[in-house]
């Protein structure tokens, strides 16, 4: 008991400067980075309708987005359930919604920590692993929006952790463990599926006969297929809508680039973060090629798993394309780099030690220079979110409908107004009989960006327009109020 005592307060000392670290992120930037996105909107809507008439759907965008009204099944559901449970104790504001997500992250960040532990043997490396994915950029947006990355993130690091884990052990049993949580993941997020491929295909890399292989495959397998079943069975009456859904989902990426490659194409410091980080997977795949050509380290399945990792993760961020899904490659950016370090540090050669801590200072000085840039702009600015909504709710009656184009979206304010009718702008291409059906259903256009074919409201608004008001706060949020002329008299 006193040993365990004794370890608990070690690893508590290396912990207690990442959780000061993690409550000053998001004291800093609670409600202010990234700023209340519309997504958020769409997913708690979704999840108040799993309460209210027990089925993930919304009524946000009417029926301009096919099926949405009747079941919402363009993502999987679990975190839809997770968050409707939640709603139902702790309110729908979005104080609440993002403290969930905090919740969740600081549980990734104690997780991360542990995993470094038994991936590396060493508190020290642990902690340098967590710190570096802490101050991560995308780390630190995802950890308290409201959006599904978070949990599908945790479970990415509780697959990793545990898979890890059972390296030591020799019953096939334990891979049930690891399987739990991707299958978890998977019917979480699109992305979840990259733990999944990462271990299962480790597996299949190892040095080992085909029967163990099987085995290990078997067990870790079938949790991943009974939560895939879960999620078939939820969504088989609705197959459909399902590929419906999708559809536009890929529609709307079709023309976009992937996020990673407009980070390097467009801005100069992710330009030089990506190469830096090319030079250290570079860098690690000439030590793996060196540790597999030593006579005494053939069982090299660490390596195996976090070039698959790197692979895997760089392929669907590719894919994927989206804003959010850097934060998928950075624990294994993270992992490559503290393997490193952990290298320079039992190698007595100088060059390369200095090399590695080069690495170190510029990742950990990089990122603090992406967040302190971020800090630097709201620095002086006044942000604030409630009265900027109030002061877009005195400019609409007491009741009437209202399109909602608008970051920070304002829908989280608006809902507690039980007479006003919100829609949110298509975020999938749709025709644009659609989008002017749903226009049509419109008294109020708040908006303040400009959406996926904005062309659409730039018309209608053109045709049909009242009265504009806008409202601003001094250095902070603004809005266009447009109400629109009486249903009857428009074009």
């Amino acid at each position: 008991m006193k040993k365990i005592l004794q370890v608990f307060l070690y690893d508590l000392l290396f912990l207690i400067p990442l959780i000061v670290l993690f409550i000053f992120f998001n004291i800093v930037f609670f409600l202010k980075f990234p700023l209340i996105w519309p997504d958020e909107a769409i997913f708690v809507d979704t999840a108040k309708n799993i309460i209210e008439n027990e089925i993930m759907a919304t009524n946000l965008f009417n029926d301009a987005i096919p099926g949405l009204q009747l079941h919402s099944v363009w993502y999987p559901p679990f975190y839809f359930y997770i968050l409707s449970f939640w709603i139902n104790f702790f309110g729908s504001s979005i104080e609440s919604i993002r403290i969930l997500s905090m919740i969740v992250s600081f549980v990734t960040v104690v997780m991360i920590y542990f995993f470094g532990k038994i991936l590396f043997v060493n508190r020290w490396f642990a902690f340098l692993l967590a710190f570096i994915i802490s101050i991560d950029f995308y780390f630190v947006q995802a950890s308290r929006v409201a959006r599904m990355d978070i949990l599908s993130f945790l479970f990415l690091i509780l697959t990793f952790f545990l898979f890890v884990f059972i390296q030591t052990k020799k019953n096939y049993k334990w891979y049930f463990l690891p399987g739990f949580f991707a299958g978890l993941g998977i019917i979480t997020h699109p992305l979840g599926t990259i733990p999944a491929i990462v271990c299962g295909l480790t597996i299949l890399l190892e040095s080992l006969p085909f029967k163990k292989k099987i085995g290990k495959l078997l067990y870790f397998g079938l949790p991943i297929l009974l939560c895939s079943l879960v999620w078939f069975l939820s969504i088989k009456d609705s197959l459909s809508l399902f590929f419906e859904q999708y559809r536009l989902q890929f529609l709307r990426k079709d023309p976009i680039k992937a996020s990673l490659v407009k980070l390097f194409t467009e801005e100069i410091y992710w330009k030089l973060t990506l190469i830096v980080y090319g030079g250290v997977i570079v860098t690690f795949i000439y030590k793996v090629i060196q540790k597999m050509r030593s006579i005494n380290t053939r069982n090299i399945w660490q390596e195996k798993f976090i070039l698959v990792g790197v692979f895997i993760s760089i392929v669907i961020i590719l894919w994927g394309k989206e804003m959010w899904y850097p934060l998928y490659l950075q624990p294994f950016i993270a992992i490559i780099i503290v393997y490193l370090f952990k290298n320079a540090t039992e190698k007595k050669n100088d060059v390369f030690f200095t090399f590695v801590m080069g690495i170190v200072i510029f990742v950990i000085g990089i990122q603090t220079f992406f967040l302190y840039d971020v800090f630097q702009k709201m620095a002086g600015v006044t942000y604030n979110y409630h009265d900027f909504t109030n002061q877009i709710q005195k400019q609409l009656p007491k009741k009437a409908s209202v399109f909602l184009a608008t970051i920070p979206d304002p829908y989280f304010d608006l809902q507690f107004n039980k007479n006003l009718t919100l829609y949110e702008f298509p975020t999938v291409p749709v025709t644009e009989k659609a989008y002017h059906n749903l226009l049509d259903k419109t008294d109020y256009i708040v908006i303040n960006i400009l959406p996926q074919q904005y062309w659409f409201i730039e018309e209608y608004v053109k045709n049909n327009v009242d009265n504009i008001v806008v409202v601003k706060q001094p250095g902070g949020y603004s809005a266009k109020i447009i109400k629109l002329k009486d249903k009857s008299k428009r074009r």
